[in-house]
């Protein structure tokens, strides 16, 4: 187990290749847990892999120890980094474990689930809360969804893309967005300068904001 001033960062046992970060801070029960799902780029299968989920985004942020503090108070969420060598709709019942296994072994609150991830770990989002009830909330970033959200209408989704994405279907992501309502439930976030790049992803998860809106939400 390592460490920084702002998480215990450990590798759970037995289920997918991931890393967790587990917040210093004490807490007062069961604590809130993000699942961050990675994008192409940062695909492997083995403990060994992990270190490419540092590159950017939450992991990257984790690592630093420079998570932002949520409604005054330091950053309360455990941080699970899973990592697959293939697809996300391939996991679906490993992710379900290791929910289970962060519960019972590492504190996670099983009712205050949120997954978020970046391009193919966008798409993930979906399809996982598509396949697992207990989760709370998703923040989809830089994908436009698959044809499963369709059936999600009332699951919380906290949307983002940069508007200069050539990557992803810009349109398609903001439309689909509009279509399925207003906030708070569902929360649409287009970065004018924003790409299909990492500076872009830190920039999403560095801002209380999109935590403060998940802890709005339980299951």
């Amino acid at each position: 187990m390592t460490a920084n001033g702002q998480f215990e960062e450990s590798v759970p046992d037995g289920v997918l290749p991931c890393l967790l970060f587990t917040p210093r801070a004490p807490a007062d029960g069961p604590r809130p847990l993000v699942v961050f799902l990675h994008g192409v780029g940062e695909r492997g299968h083995t403990d060994e892999t992990l270190d490419r989920l540092r590159v950017h985004s939450l992991p990257h942020l984790a690592t630093e120890g420079a998570l932002p503090d949520v409604a005054g108070a330091p950053f309360p969420f455990m941080v699970a980094c899973p990592q697959t060598a293939g697809g996300w709709a391939d996991e679906t019942d490993r992710l379900a474990h290791l929910l289970d296994v962060l519960a019972v072994e590492h504190g996670a609150d099983r009712g205050r689930v949120y997954v978020t991830g970046i391009s193919l770990g966008s798409v993930g989002c979906w399809l996982v809360a598509d396949a697992v009830p207990r989760v709370a909330a998703i923040a989809p970033l830089s994908w436009e969804p698959p044809d499963v959200a369709a059936g999600l209408d009332d699951l919380p989704a906290w949307i983002a893309v940069g508007a200069q994405d050539t990557r992803a279907d810009v349109r398609a992501i903001i439309a689909s967005a509009v279509e399925r309502g207003e906030e708070p439930r569902t929360v649409l976030r287009v970065d004018p300068d924003g790409a299909h790049v990492g500076g872009y992803w830190n920039h999403v998860y560095g801002q209380a904001e999109l935590y403060e809106w998940m802890l709005r939400w339980s299951a």
